[in-house]
């Protein structure tokens, strides 16, 4: 066969030739027609023109953009419905319904219509971050046009990071940095930063409210800087920081290597990274135990180096039992000796003055224990313990170190208001007694509860190991007499370890003896209702205000009432004295009532009957 009769041979030969012939030309002229029609959509004009977009934004900025913004006309008057639909055209959220729109005629210009989303679905809740188109569904020409623009939600912001602070090396116990330091460097904060609008921020968080106290910028390339604790030449308070690193995006999401703007630690967690600087120029130690009198203390003082004067006086006194010059960081006076009693280290440098206790047992035992509330004095002080930059308190919910040494010069308030004038009282009068804090009883060291008669909580005992509790507990129901000397007592626990005082609990309904106990209230006046153990004779039947007091709602259950004071007209119990088993406690209830006595003579009275009979009398 000649070749030019092979080329020739009929294709229908061949199985399947008549199918993909018909095939090809199917595809030739839907290919043909789509072009045609490409280009006759092409000659015919847009529905819709003048379209302008803001299409970036985050929708949880307070200021700047926070909605996608868009403006566009009509070329043909319609009745439009707006609205924003995902990438693959699933509804989002309704903007507009049924809005006339105009189109331009006779050289009147047509309708601008705006419009903008806020990043949220119709029932208020954002969308996620992606990108969204804006569909135009318009009623007269019976179609839907997408409009050539697509949003953006951005709503993650950089994510800046502090990677250390220094000198001190990392892999140690977290703790915070300390200025000034005693060879006079600065510390060293090294991070990791992207983004616009860099910047480090110094922000002091034992305030009410956080405050900047510094705001420096971050130049290209930075990855370290240096702080010397001073801003424009001047040393800063004493007090606690967290140095922050921050940075703003595109849309202008602001992100901060502590996580917000605002350092706040949420109860019972920390601030993200390690940031705390602690600002300390003075400051003393006060006793967790008492001291045998006449012996010699052992007292953390933190004095940059410097030498620094001290001096030992008694509560109330004003002339030094002791006093001498040391820049050593660790003082070891020797106390006087003489009967318990609470005792303020006073330590001063050329600019600068700082206080702590120290409490002395005498050597001749008292049927009479006080109890310094210690570790809620220690537990309320905003100090930073574990570098996060944010101060670790009891009521914030997280454990505490007990050896901390305070950022604040002056004694704590509770202290210097109720618990060292109560002492003065009792020292003035010549009552004696056994001294000891709470962190002593939970320790085991120092003077027990087991052999004393009578106990005082001097202070308000905000927080008390669960163990001490149930030993009060026991301690009374066999024969011992308590007075919790001030309101806010004994409603919530800790667990006290050798350095630490943890798992922090909310307040009780009821505290360990069955009491339930109201609010803080201000009252006028509180008068005598009951008075079978003679607590109250004496008085003129009244303490006049105005008071700060803590209502009795509930005595123990099958409780014995000894004595009783209420606000006027037979209102709310205030002052209780119950018996409980074979012993008693006294809720005074009353602010300051103890410290009231050196000048009020009804306060006066019933701390004298009271004291005999915490005695056994």
């Amino acid at each position: 066969m000649s070749r030019e009769r092979r080329e020739r041979r009929p294709t229908a030969d061949l199985p399947g030739a008549t199918t993909a012939a018909v095939a090809f030309a199917v595809v030739i002229a839907l290919t043909a027609a789509s072009f045609a029609l490409a280009q006759r959509l092409k000659r015919e004009p847009t529905l819709v023109y003048g379209v302008k977009k803001v299409e970036l934004f985050s929708p949880k900025l307070e200021s700047g953009e926070n909605r996608g913004r868009f403006t566009f006309r009509l070329r043909k008057t319609d009745t439009v419905t707006i609205s924003v639909t995902t990438l693959s055209g699933d509804p989002v959220r309704t903007l507009q319904r049924g809005v006339r729109v105009r189109r331009t005629e006779n050289g009147v210009q047509g309708d601008l219509v705006s419009g903008s989303w806020n990043g949220a679905y119709d029932n208020g809740k954002l969308a996620p971050d992606g990108r969204y188109r804006v569909r135009l569904a318009l009623r007269d020409a019976g179609r839907a046009v997408v409009l050539p623009l697509t949003f953006e939600v951005d709503t993650t912001p950089p994510a800046p990071k502090l990677l250390s602070i220094g000198p001190e090396k990392t892999g140690q116990t977290p703790r915070p940095e300390l200025l000034p330091r005693a060879d006079g460097k600065p510390i060293k904060v090294r991070f990791r930063v992207a983004g616009r609008s860099q910047g480090i921020s110094v922000i002091r968080t034992d305030l009410t409210r956080p405050r900047v106290i510094l705001d420096v910028p971050i130049v290209e390339n930075q990855v370290d800087w240096e702080w010397d604790g001073t801003v424009a030449g001047k040393r800063v308070a004493q007090g606690t920081y967290v140095v922050a690193v921050h940075a703003k995006d595109l849309v202008g999401n602001v992100g901060w290597s502590t996580g917000s703007a605002n350092p706040v630690a949420p109860f019972g967690g920390r601030l993200k990274g390690q940031g705390g600087v602690t600002v300390r120029y003075l400051a003393a130690q006060s006793s967790q135990s008492p001291v045998a009198a006449g012996e010699r203390a052992a007292i953390g003082i933190i004095s940059a180096g410097k030498q620094y004067d001290w001096a030992i006086r008694r509560v109330g006194e004003a002339r030094p039992r002791s006093k001498g010059a040391s820049r050593k960081p660790v003082l070891k006076p020797r106390l006087p000796s003489g009967p318990s009693g609470l005792h303020v280290l006073d330590v001063r440098t050329k600019d600068r003055t700082a206080q702590a206790t120290i409490l002395t047992q005498g050597r001749k035992a008292q049927p009479i224990l006080v109890v310094i509330p210690q570790g809620s004095l220690t537990g309320s002080q905003l100090v930073d313990d574990d570098g996060d930059g944010a101060p670790d308190t009891l009521d914030r919910g997280v454990a505490v170190q007990t050896a901390r040494v305070p950022v604040d010069s002056e004694l704590p308030v509770d202290l210097r208001e109720h618990v060292a004038p109560l002492l003065v009282a009792l020292d003035r009068k010549q009552r004696r007694y056994d001294l000891t804090t709470d962190l002593a009883l939970a320790r085991g060291t120092g003077p027990e509860i087991k052999g004393h008669r009578g106990i005082v909580l001097a202070g308000t005992t905000a927080y008390l190991d669960a163990k001490v509790q149930r030993r009060l507990v026991t301690w009374v129901k066999r024969g011992g007499r308590l007075w919790v000397a001030e309101p806010g007592s004994l409603l919530r626990s800790v667990t006290t370890t050798n350095t630490a005082l943890t798992d922090p609990t909310q307040p009780a309904q009821l505290d360990p003896f069955g009491f339930q106990l109201a609010p803080l209230q201000q009252v006028s006046a509180v008068e005598v209702a009951a008075d079978r153990a003679k607590l109250l004779r004496g008085t003129d039947g009244k303490f006049e205000g105005p008071l700060t007091v803590e209502p009795v709602l509930r005595t123990p259950t099958g409780a014995a009432l000894l004595a009783e004071a209420t606000t006027p007209g037979g209102g709310q119990a205030v002052l209780s004295a119950v018996r409980v088993e074979r012993g008693a406690v006294v809720r005074s209830g009353i602010s300051g009532l103890g410290a009231n006595s050196l000048r009020d003579p009804d306060s006066r009275e019933f701390i004298r009957r009271l004291w005999s009979f915490l005695r056994g009398g």
